[in-house]
């Protein structure tokens, strides 16, 4: 595992690399060749549904887990705490459900104090926050326990894209992150969060109040 693994062309992406490592692992038992002092893999006969399960594997790992960032702007002397947008539901642009946290704080530091929102951004052929008699009603269950948070606000609506915000007190998202089992529903769209996105959500709030405990519960 500690051996640097490199293939004709040069150094690998984060994908290739990983997949190279499981053929290496996995391809010991099948009689795969590896020059461990040269550091190369050679070829091997391990079969195709191996690569396809190593694919599959190093794809999810890449896309599950969203990226929180903090950035500092000294001319405003504002910090924007984020998670990047992460989708939660469906299988295809078409039928996506994004979700998006933003805090933006004064000064060099997320600020307990200032607002956080969720915003859900979803791409599909049919309206589903659009309207006055659309449900724009958010709710959570958290380890079965339902958190209603009330309407969100429609921010925008394009051809097959719409936009939907709300304010989340920082009590509400800390006892969102401690559940082991995070679903919800925004309007007529169910979603759930997966374990990695869970984490993600507990990262963000570490730069907040990084003295808590966000554990889940036992």
């Amino acid at each position: 595992m500690g051996v640097k693994v490199t293939l004709a062309g040069g150094p690998q992406s984060e994908m290739e690399t990983t997949i190279a490592v499981c053929f290496k692992v996995k391809g010991d038992r099948l009689g795969a060749g590896c020059d461990r002092a040269a550091g190369r893999l050679y070829p091997c006969k391990v079969p195709i549904l191996l690569l396809i399960v190593c694919l599959v594997a190093a794809a999810a790992r890449a896309q599950d887990k969203p990226k929180v960032t903090v950035e500092y702007d000294r001319f405003k002397d504002r910090t924007a705490l984020t998670l990047h947008k992460t989708r939660v539901a469906g299988t295809s642009d078409d039928d996506a459900l994004f979700l998006l946290i933003v805090q933006s704080s004064p000064g060099r530091r997320p600020d307990p104090d200032s607002v956080i929102t969720l915003s859900f951004f979803s791409g599909s052929a049919v309206a589903h926050f659009e309207g006055i008699a659309q449900d724009r009603e958010l709710i959570f269950l958290a380890d079965g326990q339902r958190i209603r948070l009330g309407d969100m606000a429609l921010v925008d609506a394009k051809e097959g894209a719409e936009w939907v915000m709300i304010g989340l007190p920082l009590e509400t998202l800390i006892q969102l992150a401690k559940s082991k089992i995070l679903e919800g529903k925004a309007g007529d769209r169910e979603f759930k969060l997966s374990t990695a996105q869970i984490g993600a959500v507990r990262e963000f709030l570490q730069y907040i109040v990084p003295k808590r405990d966000h554990a889940p519960r036992r």
